[in-house]
C-alpha cells in the first residue's frame, strides 16, 4: 500500500527499543485510572499571567498549524438527500440523538454519581461482553511501542476506540460498546503506552494530550485498510486526546464523526473540582494516582537513565496525587518536544485541555456526560451557545462550535451510567449466581453503537485525511511507514507483530490499576 521508498541513515536508538520489544514477554492486561498533577508555589498573579500566556501560545500555534483548516474554511460535509435541502449534518444530528438517546434511568440502588463510579470498579464483568481481539503491535520513531486490538477484522466500517488512563481493550465499558457495534464493524482500540500489557520501550509515557501515538495509529489503519469510513470513539482520558486530535486535524481529519464519553474536558478547572472537595482529594485522586504509581512502577526501568532524579522524588511521596504525578513525571516525559517539557501541572493541564481547541473541529462530534460525575466535572464542561443556556433539553451546541454537540444525563457518574440490575452482582462469582443475580448493564452501549450505525451510513463526504497513505522510508536496516520521507517528524510505525497474538477482552489486571475509571 505505501507510495515511494526512500533509503536514510541508520538509527541506533530505534535498533536498541526493537530489540528491547523482542526481549520482552507480556504479562497480564492493565485496568484503568487518571492522570496526576503537583503544585508549583506561585502566586495567583503570576500563575493568572503564564495561563494567559500560554493560552495565547496555544491559539498562535493552532493557527500556524491550521493553515487552509481555519474556521471559515470549507466542513466537508453533505446535506442528506432530502430534495429540500433541511436534513444538514446538524438537523440530523439532533434528530438522531434525539430519537436515539432516550431517557436514561439509573439503578436505583446507585442513586448517584458517587455510587455509580465507585460500583464500576467492583464489579466483577469478565464473563460480560466477553471479545477477542488481535493484537497489532507498532515500533514508533522514538524507540516507543503501541498496540492496537482489532476485532472482527475487515469490515468496511471500522470504529477506532481510545480508553482511559491506564486501561485498554479488556475495560468493560470499552467491550460493551464493541459488542454492541456488532459483525459488521470492525472495532480497533488504540493502546497507550504502557497499557494493556504493551511494554514500554522509550523514556515516554502517554499524556492526556500527547496525539502522535494516535495519529500514527491512524496512519497504519488506513495503509492496512485502505478506503474505509473511520468513526472515532473516545472514553475519559481517551475522550480528550481524540477530541484534541479532531481539533488539531481540522479539515484533514479522518473521521467521518466522533463520539466522546466522560470527557474531562477542562482539566486544569477539573483538578481544582477536585482537589476542592475531600472525597475528590482524598478518594477519586488518590485511587487515580495509585494506578498511575502502579504503572510507573511496572515499566520504571525504561525512565532510569534519563529521570532518575524524577523517579526517586514521586517514589519518595507516601501518598503522591494527581497533580504531583503530573508535575514531576508527566510534565517531562508525556509528549514529544517542542511541547515537552513543560514548566509546571497547570501549564500541563491547560496544554492538555480539549476544551481550548473544539473550535477548530470540523466534523460531526458529541460528547455525552453525567451531571454528577465525580471526574468529569459539569464545571469543565464547554459553554453551550446562548440559545441553549436556559434550555430544558439533555442537548445543546457548544458556544465555540456548533458542530460540537454535548448530550448530558442528570445521573450516571464517570462511564458508568448503569441501569437495572441486583445489588448481590457486585459478589458475583459463577455462572449460576451471575443468572441469579444479574449485574447492572451500561445505558451508554447500546445508543452510542446505534448512533455509530447511523453516522457511518449517513450522506456525510469523507474528510481529505480518510485518503492519506504513509511512504515508506528506510532508516539503515530498517523500514518506516510514515507521512514525511525524511523522518523530521514524530508520525511514523515500524511493524512488530501483526494479528498473531489474541487478546482475551474478558481478561482483567491484577496489577493493582483501578478499572472503570
Amino acid at each position: 500500500m505505501a507510495q515511494g521508498v526512500t533509503k536514510l541513515k541508520s538509527n541506533p536508538n530505534t535498533k536498541k527499543a526493537n530489540n528491547a520489544h523482542k526481549a520482552s514477554k507480556n504479562a497480564s492486561v492493565t485496568k484503568k485510572g487518571k492522570m496526576a498533577i503537583p503544585p508549583k508555589k506561585k502566586n495567583e498573579v503570576e500563575l493568572k499571567t503564564n495561563m494567559k500566556k500560554l493560552s495565547s501560545s496555544i491559539n498562535n500555534n493552532i493557527e500556524k498549524e491550521m493553515v487552509g483548516k481555519a474556521s471559515s474554511g470549507p466542513l466537508h460535509i453533505l446535506k442528506d438527500k432530502d430534495a429540500k435541502g433541511k436534513n444538514s449534518y446538524l438537523h440530523t444530528m439532533d434528530t438522531a440523538v434525539k430519537e436515539i438517546f432516550q431517557e436514561y434511568n439509573p439503578t436505583g440502588w446507585l442513586p448517584n454519581g458517587h455510587f455509580q463510579t465507585i460500583f464500576s470498579t467492583l464489579l466483577d464483568t469478565s464473563n460480560i461482553d466477553s471479545v477477542d481481539y488481535h493484537r497489532h503491535t507498532l515500533l514508533l520513531r522514538d524507540g516507543g511501542n503501541i498496540s492496537l486490538d482489532i476485532h472482527n477484522p475487515g469490515k468496511q466500517k471500522v470504529a477506532v476506540i481510545c480508553h482511559g488512563l491506564t486501561g485498554g481493550s479488556h475495560e468493560s465499558y470499552v467491550r460493551t460498546v464493541v459488542a454492541q457495534l456488532g459483525e459488521d464493524v470492525t472495532s480497533i482500540v488504540v493502546i497507550a503506552r504502557g497499557c494493556a500489557n504493551t511494554t514500554i520501550t522509550s523514556p515516554l509515557l502517554f499524556s492526556a494530550g500527547q496525539t502522535n501515538d494516535l495519529r500514527t495509529a491512524i496512519l497504519y489503519i488506513k495503509n492496512l485498510y485502505p478506503d474505509v469510513d473511520l468513526i472515532a470513539i473516545g472514553f475519559s482520558l481517551g475522550a480528550n486526546i481524540i477530541t484534541k486530535y479532531c481539533a488539531e486535524e481540522g479539515d484533514k481529519c479522518p473521521f467521518k464523526a466522533a463520539v466522546v464519553l466522560s470527557n474531562p474536558w477542562d482539566l486544569y478547572k477539573g483538578t481544582k473540582e477536585l482537589e476542592g472537595s475531600y472525597l475528590g482529594l482524598y478518594f477519586y485522586d488518590r485511587a487515580m494516582a495509585s494506578s498511575m504509581m502502579a504503572l510507573l512502577n511496572l515499566h520504571g526501568h525504561a525512565l532510569k537513565e534519563t529521570h532518575a532524579e524524577e523517579l526517586a522524588l514521586i517514589n519518595s511521596l507516601k501518598w503522591p496525587t494527581v497533580k504531583q504525578f503530573e508535575d514531576i513525571i508527566t510534565c517531562k516525559v508525556g509528549g514529544h518536544p517542542p511541547d515537552f517539557p513543560i514548566p509546571s501541572a497547570e501549564a500541563y493541564c491547560i496544554w492538555a485541555s480539549s476544551a481550548n481547541y473544539i473550535e477548530k473541529i470540523k466534523i460531526p462530534f458529541l460528547g455525552l456526560n453525567s451531571e454528577d460525575d465525580p471526574i468529569a466535572f459539569k464545571a469543565a464542561w464547554p459553554e453551550p451557545a446562548d440559545e441553549y443556556k436556559t434550555s430544558p433539553s439533555n442537548l445543546y451546541k457548544c458556544k465555540a462550535n456548533p458542530l460540537v454537540h454535548i448530550y448530558h444525563t442528570k445521573h450516571g457518574g464517570h462511564m458508568a451510567w448503569f441501569e437495572g440490575g441486583h445489588p448481590f452482582s457486585v459478589f458475583r462469582t459463577g455462572p449460576t449466581y451471575s443468572d441469579n443475580y444479574p449485574a447492572p448493564r451500561r445505558w451508554f452501549a447500546k445508543p452510542v453503537a446505534q448512533l455509530v450505525g447511523h453516522l457511518f451510513t449517513d450522506n456525510f463526504a469523507p474528510a481529505p485525511g480518510a485518503s492519506e497513505k504513509p511512504v515508506r522510508v528506510f532508516d539503515g536496516d530498517m523500514e518506516w511507514e510514515t507521512r514525511d520521507p525524511n523522518l523530521k517528524e514524530f508520525v511514523a510505525y515500524s511493524v512488530l507483530t501483526k494479528g498473531d497474538e489474541i487478546i482475551h477482552g474478558g481478561d482483567e489486571s491484577k496489577n493493582n490499576v483501578s478499572q472503570g475509571f
